[in-house]
């Protein structure tokens, strides 16, 4: 394994895309003020998984990368859109492991045009027993069902 060199930054500033506020195995019958069905068009969507856009400043430097991208196209795509986030800024998409809550949206992202075409994931990140998803595209940056 090669060796890492860390840097010091000035500043990092985290935009959470999506995150696990939500509970779908929450009981009909449990006292919770539950969110409308039909979100307004400009709410950020809600469902299992997560996603962070990452923003990293050093000196003059700034770099943007997207750690993980939900479980669906759908909700990634749209908070994206309301958060006034720009997909193209992004140089890297980093997952964190390899289940589908994390990576669901990660096709979708290259396709939309990210500025850079880097993926990292852990060495063993779709190789585990028993897993319904390999590797596609170049270096392993994207997952899809076998």
């Amino acid at each position: 394994m090669s060796e890492v060199h860390l840097q010091e930054v000035d500043k990092l500033e985290v935009t959470v895309l999506i995150d696990n506020y939500t509970d779908v195995l929450l009981l009909q019958g449990t006292d919770v003020i539950r969110r409308p069905m039909t979100p307004a068009q400009n709410w950020p969507l809600a469902e299992h998984g997560l996603s962070c856009l990452l923003k990293v400043y050093r000196g003059t430097e700034e770099h943007v990368v997207l750690l993980d991208a939900g479980a669906s196209p759908t909700c990634f795509l749209h908070n994206a859109r309301v958060l006034n986030v720009d997909l193209g800024q992004v140089e890297a998409a980093i997952l964190s492991h390899g289940h589908h809550d994390h990576f669901g949206a990660l096709e979708e992202f290259f396709e939309e045009g990210s500025k850079g075409d880097t993926g990292y994931a852990p060495s063993r990140c779709f190789s585990s027993a028993g897993s319904n998803y390999s590797r596609s595209r170049t270096a392993g940056r994207n997952a899809s069902p076998r």
